[in-house]
């Protein structure tokens, strides 16, 4: 109860802020989902508090953190499926759900903790890079397991979830006006989709001029 109050404080504070001020502050509002909250309606606190974003997490098994602890809390996929279902609801009415399951939450972020090391959690525990500064940012990308792939599934995802709801435009529109962050992020995605397709393209056009090749030499046989 006193968290959901401290809650509801700060995110009135913030309400008060973007309706004095042009660069909008947004808010996200994250939760676990465990054996603990599995069955509850989350309806009423999000309406109350309003939040922009909504990211919902599966519980994940991290040795030396929660494994304790993990076997009383854990929940199934098809629990967790369950959850977002009971939850569809938020989305029309301007909140962007997020969920994400055990399998998205692996090998899917770029975690920096104060060493300035890269951090990832997979196979069940955090893996950890050398130094940033030392080895670079891209042999640390490799040391630790990142899968480039599950985070253009998970940025299509929220882009789908994004274009189903009202607030799709809304959001664009505040984020282009108030977060330059943000628009450079899409852009960045923008980038690694085109150069995705460029690939592919030229993969094609190599296959087909060696299938062009080999016709021609049976023929001049």
């Amino acid at each position: 109860m006193v968290s959901m109050l401290l809650q509801l404080s700060v995110f009135k504070k913030i309400y008060k802020y973007n309706a004095t001020h042009n660069n909008r502050i947004f808010t996200k509002l994250n939760t676990v989902v465990t054996q603990l909250n599995v069955n509850e309606n989350m309806g009423p606190l999000l309406q109350l508090l309003r939040p922009d974003r909504w990211k919902i997490l599966q519980l994940l098994k991290i040795n030396g953190q929660n494994e304790k602890e993990f076997s009383q809390l854990r929940i199934s996929e098809h629990e967790f499926n369950e959850f977002i279902e009971k939850h569809n609801w938020i989305s029309q009415k301007g909140i962007v759900m997020v969920p994400e399951s055990n399998e998205l939450e692996t090998n899917s972020y770029l975690m920096i903790n104060h060493d300035g090391r890269l951090f990832q959690n997979n196979n069940g525990k955090y893996h950890t890079s050398s130094p940033i500064q030392k080895i670079g940012l891209k042999r640390a990308i490799t040391q630790v397991g990142f899968s480039y792939s599950k985070y253009i599934l998970n940025v299509v995802g929220v882009m789908k979830l994004l274009s189903e709801t009202k607030a799709f435009f809304i959001i664009i529109i505040n984020n282009m006006l108030y977060n330059i962050h943000i628009v450079k992020m899409y852009l960045y995605i923008f980038i690694i989709l085109y150069y995705i397709i460029i690939h592919l393209l030229q993969l094609l056009i190599f296959m087909y001029q060696i299938g062009g090749k080999n016709v021609t030499t049976k023929k001049i046989k």
